[in-house]
């Protein structure tokens, strides 16, 4: 099915809604799959065109913002067409989003892609709506399909449920039922939880500080400096946005005004519960309470480029049509350092070696590829070296450990029994001031890949690194950021342990296939 192009104020509002309601006027939209016939005197969806509201969008368009509401549930008689509409007219942003787990609206990836599906294919003045998730479930990150999770342009969490009813189900604490004993006990348990999910790879953080009901009166108390510091350090670390939600009393201008010194974003929402728009005067009050300005806000980042390989790979796709790659061979695949690579056969003689490095890529590359340059060879093993790029391109060190599971879970659906190998990062001297980042990814993988079946990593940051600490310049050629003979000579002293296990007798006809190097960037 075609893109829709909802197109409702082309320039300013329809005459319709600026009518008195004794007009009585219908508007007709258009969403390509069916209309819905509005009248001017019921919109409640629509924000209300007062003059305060006016001027203060006008004061926000002065200083630059282009505010979005990144917490539009579709539930509650609010639809994709309203949402729209409510964008069209007041210039706000509209992004939408449903529930994804257990128990939920969104409850397996078959509904997830059929969101994703209806939801992608309308266009507001030419510019997709964006698209999310609100994650409840704690290992929701392992059920989502990584093919769906790169379709999202958001993910929004939040830590309103935490522990266990009587009965086993998940705690909703907002809930008039809930009772707390020991506050300052359960206290302790929640700010773990709220770190624990600012870990997760999500983007937005909603309703950060929330108390239930019955310890509300105790914000000050709980929500210590110490605390919030932590809360908001981790944000800022795994590059988290803090949502102010219109109608929220949480957080407190002081954990915002905090949250402003220590370098955090933020984004805004109305978590909506029907199709009702609420008072947005909380957002304009925050942006003259915290002097924000639109490099404060969080955006979605731009869509991965992925055409921007399609040369490298074609030119594979034309080296395998003209000599068919041996099945069941070995697959390097990566960035620069597995590009570069040019005595990768030398180094290992008796392997039957596939390289299918494409420099400057990123490891959503190689999984976005999967089906062109890897899937075809059936190889036996697959050593990827990758990661660096990503975080010198902006990445958190979770997102990148975030994609390296959406690798290796593509991989496996379709290779399950494919040995999957990842060559850990080196620092360079170009990049030394991503040391720490380096090492971080290399830790979270280590771990993630220990005591699994068909996973491993070869442990190599140290290897370039002199007495001082420093990566050694004679390793690395004229831009100090990728090996020379020296250093691949290194790396493959370090390779060469685990790779001798796939041996194959050393043919000529095992030899005359055994690697293609992409000549390029």
């Amino acid at each position: 099915m075609g893109i829709a192009r909802v197109n409702v104020y082309p320039r300013q509002p329809h005459p319709a809604l600026q009518a008195s309601p004794s007009m009585r006027i219908p508007i007709l939209l258009f969403s390509g799959f069916s209309a819905v016939l509005l009248r001017a005197e019921d919109q409640p969806f629509l924000y209300p065109q007062s003059d305060a509201f006016k001027q203060e969008l006008a004061t926000a368009k002065v200083k630059g913002f282009t505010l979005t509401d990144h917490h539009i549930h579709i539930r509650g008689g609010m639809t994709l067409e309203k949402a729209v509409l409510r964008q069209e007219q007041s210039g706000i942003r509209s992004a939408v989003l449903e529930n994804f787990g257990r128990e939920w609206p969104l409850s397996d990836n078959a509904k997830l892609k059929d969101f994703i599906d209806a939801h992608s294919r309308v266009l507001s003045n030419d510019r997709h709506i964006p698209v999310g998730i609100q994650v409840n479930d704690r290992d929701w990150f392992t059920q989502l399909d990584p093919a769906l999770r790169q379709r999202l342009d958001f993910i929004l969490a939040d830590t309103m449920i935490m522990g266990l009813t009587a009965e086993g189900k998940p705690r909703r604490l907002w809930l008039p039922g809930v009772t707390i004993d020991d506050p300052e006990a359960w206290m302790l348990e929640y700010l773990a939880h709220n770190l624990r999910i600012l870990d997760e790879p999500v983007s937005i953080l909603a309703n950060p500080t929330y108390l239930p009901p019955c310890i509300a009166h105790l914000y000050d108390q709980l929500w210590t400096e110490a605390r919030m510091r932590q809360v908001i350090a981790k944000a800022v670390e795994k590059g988290v946005a803090l949502e102010i939600q219109a109608g929220s009393d949480f957080p407190k201008p002081a954990f915002l005004k905090l949250a402003k010194s220590m370098g955090a974003r933020f984004s805004f929402g109305s978590n909506n519960f029907d199709d009702k728009a609420k008072d947005l005067a909380r957002w304009f009050e925050a942006i003259e309470l915290l002097d924000l300005r639109p490099a404060d806000l969080w955006a979605a980042p731009a869509p991965h480029d992925f055409a921007q390989w399609e040369d490298e790979i074609a030119a594979f796709e034309r080296a395998d049509r003209a000599q068919a790659p041996p099945q069941g061979a070995v697959l390097f695949i990566g960035s620069s350092t597995i590009r570069m690579w040019t005595s990768l056969a030398r180094d290992f003689p008796q392997v039957p070696l596939l390289n299918r490095g494409f420099g400057g890529s990123e490891i959503v590359d190689a999984t976005h590829f999967a089906p062109r340059i890897i899937f075809p060879y059936a190889p036996r093993a697959i050593y990827l070296r990758s990661g660096g790029n990503d975080l010198w391109n902006g990445k958190s060190v979770e997102q990148v450990f975030g994609d390296f599971k959406d690798f290796v879970a593509t991989v496996q659906t379709k290779l399950p029994a494919t040995d999957i190998i990842f060559i850990s990062l080196c620092p360079s001297i170009a990049r030394w001031k991503q040391a720490d980042m380096t090492k971080a990814v290399n830790q979270l993988i280590a771990g993630y890949v220990k005591g699994k079946p068909h996973l491993r990593c070869i442990d190599t940051y140290d290897m370039v690194l002199g007495p001082d600490g420093q990566p050694r310049p004679e390793l690395f050629i004229a831009d100090q950021l990728h090996f020379n003979a020296a250093g691949y000579k290194l790396l493959a002293g370090k390779v060469r342990p685990d790779l001798t296990q796939y041996q194959a007798t050393d043919t000529p006809e095992t030899r005359a296939k055994d690697v293609f190097i992409m000549p390029g960037k």
